[in-house]
């Protein structure tokens, strides 16, 4: 009995996103889809959350220096630069136009609101790494690509905290492998509230970068000197599993 509780408290909740980069001209572009056409809820055993995911919007393609959602969401209602844009009930939506270049990087976030009655936990892992249309395995665009989480802070009645990220479990400056298949946890048993503030919500800010630096090598083992090897390739990013727990991974 004790085991099958168990079993249920660590199984609560998966989200599914796709991050499809899709080749047009040059490298890749941007779309994200909610495979369970729903706004996330989810409640067992006291824990109840829900979410809201962010793109940011940056023309140049830089990622975001200002790691905020206070007084930095998009307003709807206008084609906003440097902010980040919510992305309610991601269906399809193209977030990017056109190709992406070597040293482009493209920042996320994800705020999580408990709204149960005690404190949960949170991780969030992306998933089913794919690349496409390379001609040898030692090409493989993804290994072209990294992803890091740049803050995780808390935010209670329009206040957010400061970075929290020293003493938790996250990635930092990381590429994808060549191997398919593979899992890469973005966080791991993140307190979904601050200091028993059952009203704040956890705000996990990532990014993913195509890293100009990584050129690949030929069938001898010699790096390249340029990214043409990459060029025309599709890769996708397609799912990131968010799974909230009553207790800690390593309880």
């Amino acid at each position: 009995m004790k085991s099958a509780q168990l079993s249920l408290l660590k199984s609560i909740l998966y989200l599914l996103i796709s991050l499809a980069m899709i080749s047009v001209v040059t490298y890749a572009w941007f779309t994200i889809t909610n495979e369970n056409n729903a706004h996330l809820i989810s409640k067992v055993s006291g824990v109840e959350a829900e979410y809201q995911f962010y793109a940011y919007q940056n023309a140049y393609r830089l990622g975001s220096s200002n790691q905020t959602l206070v007084d930095n969401v998009c307003d709807l209602n206008d084609l906003e630069d440097l902010c980040y844009e919510e992305i309610k009930n991601p269906i399809y939506p193209k977030l990017i136009d056109g190709s992406v270049a070597p040293g482009e990087r493209f920042s996320f976030a994800i705020a999580i609101s408990s709204v149960g009655s005690m404190q949960g936990y949170v991780d969030l892992t992306l998933g089913n790494i794919e690349s496409i249309g390379y001609d040898i395995e030692s090409h493989k665009i993804q290994t072209a690509f990294g992803f890091e989480v740049t803050k995780i802070s808390y935010m209670h009645d329009g206040i957010e905290t400061l970075d929290k990220k020293e003493g938790l479990t996250y990635q930092s400056f990381t590429h994808f492998e060549q191997a398919d298949g593979l899992y890469y946890p973005l966080v791991v048993d993140i307190p979904l509230v601050d200091n028993d503030d059952l009203l704040s919500k956890v705000i996990i800010y990532f990014d993913v970068y195509f890293d100009a630096t990584v050129f690949s090598m030929d069938t001898e083992g010699i790096p390249y000197t340029n990214s043409n090897i990459f060029l025309n390739q599709v890769f996708n990013i397609n799912d990131v599993y968010m799974n909230v727990t009553t207790q800690k991974a390593s309880s």
